[in-house]
């Protein structure tokens, strides 16, 4: 057994496998006292939350420059500043110096490297009649090619998932390492484009919840400190009594609104609508595309289009990215070129604000952290022993939170040290850890198995005692201060779009009543112990939401064909969208084709997969659907050691180079369903992350 760790509960083989339920957790407890053991103390630690735009990394990761090729159409600007190590709001680039067209008219943006433009779109699609628009913000990489070429193989859209993730951020940290992945040579060279969908960072307008940072950063920090679900009799009673008043706060508050007004951007910034903007977007760069050709070809040409547009749509969405491009083959069957949808959300779960089938594969999910950590030893997984089954590092964790929810949470007493530095406040402040902290941390890294490392870490510190490390990474979330500002501000911004896109999508459950959750969580908990109450939170954000959208999408099982088949990709075990999504979304789809990873973690790109890549470069490339049944295994396990760049065959390298860049973006930008607001909005020191994603 595992002698590193000070619980005396290790030997007890017989523990049932999901060794945190209730009862395997009070089966423990009985245990230790048969065998006379007094309580243990740890310094335990949460990190709660991974926010969007908290990972600082280089703008252009280091990649070449010679992507970008100035256009003729291109705006000059003099605003334009060298790429900085900030991710968000301090790329070095100010949006409000671009102009809003109602054509796309790109100004070179982030040192030239890309394109930047703002679209003017109707607020309103069924009443275009309404003066009011909206600017989307979008962002492009162009093609290494002039669109004339025979190899231009036009716009790939993508959209990182949330709801209420930046696509301008997912280009910015992944952006041309994907295109090296993509694009083949003698093969079709794509541009990619990203958008800040409705209400979503630079995309104005934008909605409002609260009166200022301020307000909305004392209330995340109250609302954590009442526990998820479960972690008390009072918990879920609190928790329901304050989403209520901020989801009713929220659809009353806005930028520029009132409840009075009927015409606010809440109202129109719901999946329905920003499928419709995608397809504006196409559009449009089609008209661009044709202006290119005229004065590639010089004044005599002549390019001809018909009057009815026939652009179609390249799309790779992922996680909540999977609803709204499923959402567009709905609404547009006619307009789909090539459809990448990977971590699959499911309509009726997800309109209906059901939020009930998620986690069918979260324990499985789990299961493979225990299993794998135990296959990888403890010199490769702190929390293993030379011996140890995935049943007794079950076992032990469930005791840890036998003990938290039982008995007492961790006090913690924070030692003053010498010379600290770094991008927020030190402090001495005590503190505790609670059964939810510790929740809530293992739920969240189940979405990236490149992290599992760093979990076991950080689980073993727990163990035996030693949380300062931990410490410091969540001091954020309770320090108010100069330097956390923009990290507090872009945190309350992702959480009051995804909860203005949730809302809006489901079903009015503003009638559902303290009993109506009890019964929700009792469900969720019986299916997952681990996320069933993290979980519960999300639907009931919505109890108090007013706001209905204009845009009401009515979805049916009425199967769809598309003009060309979708490919969905999913995992064996995802922890927030299941396989048997991907299964029942096929259905609605006839031609449609899954492929499956074999692997844990949310959506393909949480486990290196040269197999995966390969197939979804040769969809995008020639449409080819990957043979019925296919299953793709990874190249190296979360515990496993990834070769070195180097060493790898030329045509896997660059698909490595776009996987890592699109896990580290992905989680940064919470691209994961859920994500964002399921954890309360608490923030996440990033030296604790990289050095868990740089794999």
């Amino acid at each position: 057994m595992n002698d590193k760790l000070p619980i005396p509960l290790l030997g007890l083989r017989g523990t049932p496998r999901h060794a945190h339920t209730e009862e395997a957790e009070a089966s423990a407890l009985r245990v230790r006292r048969r065998r006379a053991i007094v309580s243990f103390g740890l310094i335990v630690l949460l990190v709660i939350r991974f926010i969007p735009q908290l990972f600082t990394r280089p703008f252009n990761g280091g990649v070449h420059t010679d992507a970008f090729r100035p256009r003729n159409d291109v705006v000059s600007s003099t605003t334009i500043s060298p790429l900085t190590d900030t991710v968000g709001a301090g790329y070095g680039f100010d949006w409000s110096t671009v102009q809003a067209f109602r054509q796309l008219h790109f100004t070179a943006c982030y040192g030239g490297q890309f394109h930047c433009a703002k679209l003017i779109l109707p607020l309103d699609w069924h009443n275009q009649s309404n003066p009011k628009t909206i600017d989307l913000a979008v962002i492009k990489l162009p093609a290494s090619v002039e669109v004339t070429s025979p190899s231009y193989g036009g716009p790939i859209l993508l959209n990182p998932g949330g709801p209420g993730g930046s696509g301008v951020d997912l280009m910015g940290g992944a952006g041309f390492q994907l295109q090296r992945g993509l694009n083949i040579p003698g093969g079709k060279q794509f541009d990619l484009i990203s958008f800040d969908p409705r209400g979503v960072g630079e995309t104005r307008p934008r909605p409002g919840c609260f009166s200022d940072i301020k307000a909305a950063f004392s209330y995340f920090l109250r609302f954590n400190t009442r526990g998820i679900p479960g972690s008390s009799d009072v918990a879920l009673n609190q928790l329901f009594g304050m989403l209520k008043a901020f989801g009713k706060g929220c659809s009353c508050h806005s930028q520029g609104e009132r409840c009075s007004e009927s015409d606010g951007i809440k109202e129109h910034m719901n999946t329905p609508a920003v499928a419709r903007d995608m397809l504006a977007l196409v559009d449009k760069h089609g008209e661009w595309r044709d202006r290119e050709s005229l004065q590639a070809l010089g004044p005599t040409a002549q390019v001809k289009r018909p009057e009815a547009p026939v652009e179609k749509l390249q799309y790779w969405g992922f996680s909540y990215g999977t609803l709204l491009g499923a959402t567009f083959a709905s609404l547009f069957p006619d307009r789909v070129s090539r459809l990448v949808l990977d971590g699959v959300v499911e309509f009726e779960d997800y309109y209906g604000m059901n939020w009930s089938n998620n986690l069918m594969d979260t324990e499985k999910t789990l299961s493979a952290f225990y299993t794998s950590c135990a296959a990888a030893g403890p010199s490769k997984c702190a929390l293993a022993s030379e011996n140890s089954t995935a049943a007794d590092l079950e076992t032990v964790i469930g005791e840890l939170l036998y003990f938290l929810r039982h008995q007492q949470p961790i006090s913690v007493a924070r030692e003053p040290r010498v010379g600290d530095s770094g991008p927020f406040e030190r402090s001495e402040q005590p503190d505790i850890i609670t059964y939810s902290d510790v929740k809530r941390l293992m739920f969240n890294f189940l979405y990236m198995p490149g992290g599992w490392p760093l979990l076991a870490d950080l689980l073993q510190d727990l163990v035996r005692g030693n949380g300062a490390s931990l410490l410091e990474a969540l001091l954020v979330s309770y320090q108010y201060n100069c330097k956390n500002h923009a990290i507090i501000d872009s945190t309350v911004a992702m959480i009051q779009a995804q909860v203005s896109i949730t809302c809006s999508d489901g079903a009015d459950i503003t009638n559902k009543s303290i009993s109506d959750f009890q019964e929700h969580y009792d469900a969720l908990n019986r299916v997952s112990p681990i996320a069933g109450g993290v979980w519960t939170t999300i639907s009931m954000s919505c109890a108090g939401w007013k706001h209905r959208p204009k845009w009401v999408f009515n979805h049916t099982d009425t199967m769809t064909n598309t003009s060309h088949p979708i490919l969905w990709v999913s995992n064996s075990a995802d922890p927030v969208t299941p396989l048997a999504n991907a299964q029942k979304m096929s259905k609605l789809f006839p031609g449609s084709r899954i492929l499956q990873q074999d692997s844990a973690g949310h959506c393909s790109v949480s486990s290196f997969s040269s197999c995966t890549l390969a197939k979804i470069r040769e969809y995008f490339q020639k449409g080819t659907l990957p043979d019925e049944g296919t299953i793709c295994p990874i190249d190296f396990g979360p515990f496993g050691d990834p070769p070195p760049m180097d060493q790898l065959d030329s045509s896997v390298r660059p698909l490595r180079e776009a996987h890592r860049s699109l896990s580290m973006t992905l989680e940064k930008i919470q691209g994961g369903l859920g994500q964002a607001f399921g954890g309360g909005g608490v923030a996440f020191d990033p030296a604790h992350w990289q050095k868990s994603v740089s794999r």
